[in-house]
């Protein structure tokens, strides 16, 4: 019984100490983090988050500003259930307003090292808790604000933004000279109105859209983007011969063109919310397009309203509105997935000639407007008033 029990116990050792001893980062083999007080604390603090306990599930009791963490989504009162290491990167599965939330943030080589280091297995969890804490606290004078995550790097964003700003500006300048006659508004009152322009969806693909759209609908933003865009590309696929331009976005895009009903489904299928928040690169893209085949376009932006840079996107817009040859030759509606009051930055969009635009070309549309009219109608309806 002696021998047993003693090598029961040498497995039991050994099996600990290969999980503490194994690379964080090995591709393929991800390191699942039970909750003991080492990698987890150390590596969420690294990410920007404070938890109010030691062990899983935990809850968020603090952001930091700037932090791999605030840029991707995660928020006070989160509740993190279950996190893993896998490919350098920190992944936590969050419950929030009863919703699953998956959120992957980068963490730097140093902390993924310093979370296996051997002083933060201490048996003695009073001491490892001190240690680590200690650690943490050097870490975080140590580290750069903020740092790996790319719509993080603030400053450099906005001047590689406000280049483009400029560069977009002159083509716009380039356009108004060769206008032609500006386009009517449009009689049609159906999806005829939509066969006169090329069609481009801009959805916001970012962590927050797996919310629910307010406290008394009971439906996420992702799910009713969703079943309104499969349902209006289905309709829309007789009646548009040459697609829709969809542009998925977080803090990159992609471009997916034409897409009909089936692509649509297919990307909803392989994407999931998850992600920051940058309007910017796929609203130019679109403008550009405009500015450069002169063809009549009405583009809808489905978001939750949580994008950035909104003084450069309203110069972005009031640009394209004085290169556009009329009011109906460029349509933009934005439609805010959130019950929330709209914020006064984002509503001056909808007062364009107060910023020095030609034409008033952005409608916004609130939740409550949208779930009477439903996405397709009111893109419609944009095109006729």
């Amino acid at each position: 019984m002696r021998i047993i029990f003693s090598l029961l116990l040498s497995f039991i050792c050994l099996s600990v100490a290969s999980v503490f001893a194994a690379p964080p980062h090995a591709p393929g083999k991800p390191v699942l983090l039970k909750g003991s007080i080492n990698q987890l604390l150390y590596l969420c603090a690294t990410a920007g988050i404070t938890l109010d306990k030691e062990s899983l599930p935990a809850s968020v009791i603090k952001i930091r500003l700037g932090s791999p963490a605030s840029y991707y989504g995660v928020v006070e009162n989160d509740k993190i259930e279950s996190a893993n290491i896998e490919n350098n990167m920190l992944k936590l599965t969050l419950k929030r307003q009863g919703a699953k939330i998956d959120v992957t943030l980068p963490v730097s080589a140093q902390a993924l090292r310093e979370s296996t280091d051997s002083s933060l297995t201490a048996k003695n969890k009073t001491s490892s808790k001190a240690t680590i804490e200690s650690k943490i606290d050097k870490f975080m004078d140590e580290m750069p604000e903020p740092v790996m995550v790319p719509n993080a790097e603030t400053a450099r964003l906005l001047e590689q933004e406000r280049g483009h700003l400029d560069k977009f500006k002159q083509l716009c300048a380039q356009a108004s000279k060769n206008n032609s006659t500006p386009k009517k508004m449009t009689l049609h009152k159906d999806i005829k109105a939509l066969g006169e322009y090329d069609v481009v969806l801009i959805l916001d693909c970012s962590g927050s859209m797996s919310q629910r759209i307010g406290a008394n609908i009971n439906t996420s933003k992702w799910t009713w983007a969703q079943n309104q865009m499969i349902s209006m590309s289905s309709q829309m696929e007789n009646s548009l011969k040459k697609g829709i331009a969809l542009m998925p976005f977080t803090d990159k895009y992609q471009l997916y063109q034409p897409c009909f009903g089936g692509e649509v489904q297919n990307i909803f299928v392989q994407r999931k919310p998850e992600g920051g928040t940058n309007l910017f690169p796929p609203l130019e893209d679109a403008l550009s397009r405009a500015m450069l085949t002169k063809r009549p376009m009405v583009i809808t932006i489905l978001t939750d309203g949580g994008f950035g840079f909104r003084q450069e996107i309203k110069d972005l817009i009031v640009a394209a509105a004085n290169g556009s040859a009329g009011p109906y030759d460029l349509r933009i509606n934005l439609l805010l997935l959130d019950d929330k009051p709209i914020p006064p930055d984002i509503a001056a969009l909808d007062r364009l000639t107060d910023a020095g635009a030609q034409y008033d070309i952005v409608e916004i549309s609130e939740i409550n407007k949208l779930r009477q009219r439903g996405l397709q109608q009111s893109i419609i309806d944009s095109l006729s008033r």
